[in-house]
């Protein structure tokens, strides 16, 4: 056969097929006058010549074969039947579809928010050739100390970049914080919060960040310029051309914006978008000086010819000279277990994403074993289908169709039917993502990630309804072919037992299911063990505001402010401090106690006002409170410390009137003992606090106590800080029960999303329990009437339908429980006063296992129940 006549065959397929009759035709009409010359009749020399000829439907779809590409059309057919099928079962259709696309769509959401905020490659020039320092060091103390850290000093950073030499290019970036942004020079102009970050002159450059305006290029030792994010500008300044060169005021101070970063750039720190950009030289210079105080950090770009090792080869004498430079200040650096490592930053660094990895990870993994549950239930409805269709599968094998034919047709079912699954996945995704982001972004501290349904997310979206539709089709598609179609027939006519398959599915499903309701379980009582802390104060009531102003103001201005505020008819009591709680800000300093070493650890040393205890609703158990005579001028400076401290530092709590010091020779006196309290971890345990009165600050906390409500209070305290002048105002407001919960924001995200999940699957699980005892019950229709009609009573026939489910479900709930500890396990380090053992998670949801698979059975329970024996054998 010619290539040309293949291709004229396969585009008018109807004259091939009239040509194939027409030779079937001719060979068997031949045949028949032979036979009918032998003295046949005609009828019976056609009947003879027919069956010789053999089976005239495999013959023509072998001819078809032969002469034209028939894959496109049978493929085409097979589509057309499959959508035919599915119009004829709308409601399997319909439930296979949309279990496949909630799932797939779940799993596509969370794999899209994880491509931005751990994958996805910084939007810069060359990414890959990007690296970042971390120091290993023994632990630097304080309650948050950790062996690792990311941040530099900013001398250090002029070593190392100095030591790079031509294997690359150094830059430095502060941590982003919020700052008071005020879009002309004027002082009277409207103050709005936004983030900005510190960034060395060279850091654009390292980045090969373009410019959408202007230029990005920092000018060396201008401390009064400042570049604007894409998104800020369009925002804030309608996108205007004339910013650049425009004034605006950043914390009280005039500066000029010298340019606008190309659209798409956030900053490299995902989970954070910085809005502007302002140069190292504009921080306090005096700070800046201290190898101790690590600032910043380190991002460069390799060179094409150099490596990490190269870049780790070079760094390690400058490493060496910091480490004997800040020893000298830093008696607790351990210079031989020291260690710096070069690492790739092609995807930024961010300690945002740092805390969010793993929670995005288990609930990645999470949503794919919820996927894999809803596979098993779909599976499930396709065995009882194909169970259903035995008739018509033997009927195509005996007409001709071979083994080959009849899986691309279930094959081809089952795709389709993915496909359903994959668009609508894809659909939920894009719906989910923004609710998703939204949960990240719902504490004090908004996470943000650029998240976009981009190629790679789609091709994750379709590989997963590929793998889908496989697992859900082999079974089915193995039992369809694996019986002779005699078997087949009879079965089809005896209605016999098929629910071996049906064990193993459900069994699957509780142990899959159970893992996950297990685990979402642990999540809940994790975050309701973190809020049944004690903190060590009571935070309903308390109201927070972030006050700000030009310059330091004097402590008789601040005193008069509190008191004015604490003179108010709603106010119970007021009080300032410098930092908030719970906000992350804090001031750690080494303890000396007279006769002893300067302590490994650094605790937070926290200025208040006099009240600030009675406002939190922090118990003194001795001594007293500040007073406003009190200051930190003199010496000893008047200090009350928390049992936290006492204990640690001098065994006792009887520790009023003793002394210690600082590394600084500063040196305390403890006026008073407070009860232990937590500064901003309530996972971490009891803060050690040490409280020293306040100073002129520019910057202050307010704290309030009333019962008025956060908008009356805020309203009068706004009113009382304009009147302070020197142009300080209210920057935030908030209440300390928000502060403290979007402490635990993590641990909330994973409890809500383990939740949905873990429902989600419980669902699919009982929705299977009930498929499975509602086939067993048909299935054994004429069983049960022989049985009542021998005298069963209706218990009988009861116990009989849940036998059949108690021992699936049985071996489910044994294989889930192994699952479920491991489980927990592997996220233990997510959890909150749970362990993989907790009696509370396993008895808890064993109950709700047994409770759903009873609210399964009602139905069939009482279908086999009310069994007419009668009317089955008319049947």
């Amino acid at each position: 056969m010619s290539f040309w006549s293949k291709i004229v065959n396969t585009v008018r397929p109807a004259s091939l097929d009239d040509e194939i009759a027409e030779e079937i035709e001719d060979h068997i009409s031949r045949r028949a006058a032979s036979l009918a010359s032998e003295g046949l009749s005609p009828t019976e020399a056609r009947r003879r010549a027919a069956r010789a000829f053999g089976n005239s439907t495999s013959i023509r779809e072998q001819g078809r074969e032969i002469r034209a590409w028939t894959l496109a059309g049978s493929v085409a057919r097979d589509v057309r039947h499959a959508m035919r099928g599915m119009r004829r079962s709308p409601a399997f259709a319909v439930t296979a579809i949309v279990t496949l696309a909630l799932t797939t769509g779940a799993v596509t959401a969370l794999y899209a928010v994880v491509d931005a905020a751990i994958l996805r490659p910084l939007p810069v020039g060359r990414p890959d050739r990007l690296f970042t320092l971390t120091a290993i060091e023994q632990s630097q103390g304080g309650v948050a100390a950790s062996a690792e850290r990311t941040t530099f000093s900013v001398p250090a950073y002029r070593d190392f970049r100095d030591a790079l030499g031509e294997a690359g290019a150094l830059s430095m970036f502060s941590r982003p914080s919020r700052g008071e942004i005020q879009p002309t020079s004027d002082p009277s102009a409207p103050v709005e919060l936004a983030v900005t970050q510190f960034v060395s002159d060279s850091a654009f450059d390292v980045l090969r960040v373009t410019a959408a305006a202007g230029t990005t290029a920092m000018p060396r030792g201008n401390a009064a310029a400042a570049v604007l994010s894409w998104d800020f500008w369009q925002r804030h300044f309608g996108g205007t051309p004339t910013i650049v060169g425009r004034m605006i005021r950043i914390d009280g101070k005039p500066a000029e914006v010298i340019g606008v970063t190309a659209r798409g750039f956030f900053g490299v720190e995902p989970g954070t978008f910085v809005d502007v950009w302002r140069p190292v030289a504009a921080f306090d210079p005096g700070a800046l000086g201290n190898r101790s105080f690590h600032w910043g950090s380190l991002i460069g770009r390799l060179e094409d010819a150099a490596t990490l090792e190269t870049v780790r080869g070079r760094l390690r004498a400058a490493y060496s000279r910091d480490l004997v430079e800040r020893g000298a200040a830093d008696s607790n650096v351990n210079r031989s277990a020291a260690s710096l490592i070069v690492r790739t930053a092609a995807t930024g660094v961010s300690d945002a994403r740092a805390g969010l990895t793993r929670a995005l990870y288990a609930l990645l993994a999470i949503a794919l074993l919820t996927t894999l549950i809803a596979s098993v239930n779909v599976g499930s409805l396709l065995m009882a289908r194909t169970a259903s269709r035995a008739v018509e599968m033997a009927v195509r094998a005996s007409l001709g169709a071979g083994r080959l034919r009849l899986l691309q047709q279930l094959a081809i079912e089952h795709m389709v039917l993915a496909l359903g699954g994959g668009i609508g996945g894809w659909i939920v995704a894009a719906l989910a993502v923004d609710p998703i982001c939204a949960l990240l972004s719902a504490g004090r501290e908004p996470i943000r990630f650029a998240v976009a349904m981009n190629g790679r997310v789609l091709m994750v979206c379709g590989i997963l309804s590929i793998v889908c539709a496989l697992f859900v089709g082999a079974l089915p598609t193995c039992y369809a072919l694996s019986s002779r179609q005699v078997a087949k027939l009879r079965a089809a006519a005896s209605s016999g037992s098929r629910v071996g398959f049906g064990n193993a599915l459900i069994a699957t499903q509780v142990a899959i299911a159970f893992c996950l309701v297990a685990t979402g379980l642990a999540f809940t009582v994790s975050v309701g063990s973190l809020f049944a802390v004690n903190p060590g104060f009571d935070a309903h009531g308390v109201m927070v505001f972030s006050i700000g102003a030009d310059r330091s103001l004097p402590l008789s201005i601040v005193e008069q402010f509190q008191r004015s505020v604490a003179a108010q008819p709603e106010v119970e009591n007021a009080a300032v401090a410098w930092w908030s709680v719970f906000q992350g800000n804090r001031r750690m300093e080494r303890v000396i106690v007279p006769g002893s070493k300067p302590s490994e650890r650094q605790e937070i040393f926290y200025r208040v006002s006099p009240n600030y205890l009675a406002t939190l609703g922090t118990r003194l158990l001795q001594g007293r409170d500040f007073t406003f005579a009190d200051t930190d001028g003199g010496s000893p400076v008047p200090t009350i410390v928390n049992r936290t401290f006492a204990r640690r530092y001098f065994g006792t709590d009887a520790v009023v009137g003793r002394t210690f010091e600082r590394t600084d020779g500063t040196r305390h006196q403890i006026v008073g003992l407070a009860e232990t309290s937590y500064y901003d971890d309530l996972r971490r345990g009891p803060d050690a606090i040490a409280y020293f009165p306040m100073k002129p600050p520019r910057w202050f906390t307010l704290y309030v106590r009333s019962d008025a409500g956060l908008g009356r209070i805020a309203e009068f305290t706004r009113r009382e800080a304009a009147a302070l002048g020197s142009g300080a105002h209210v920057i935030e407001a908030a209440t300390l029960d928000e502060l403290v919960a979007g402490s635990v924001q993590r641990e909330t995200l994973l409890a809500a999303a383990g939740g949905v999940f873990a429902a989600t699957g419980l669902l699919i699980a009982t929705v299977g329990i009930f498929g499975f005892l509602t086939f067993a019950v048909s299935s054994r229709r004429r069983e049960m009437a022989i049985r009542s009609a021998l005298g069963a009573p209706p218990r009988t026939l009861t116990q009989l339908v849940l036998a059949s489910v108690l021992r699936p479900v049985a071996a489910g709930l044994i294989l889930g429980i192994t699952a479920a500890i491991s489980a927990i396990q592997l996220v233990r380090s997510l959890l909150f006063g749970v362990g993989p053992l907790n009696p509370a998670v396993l008895i808890g949801t064993i109950i709700i296992f047994l409770a759903s698979a009873a609210i399964a059975a009602v139905v069939p329970v009482r279908k086999a129940a009310a069994l007419d024996p009668a009317s089955v054998f008319r049947m």
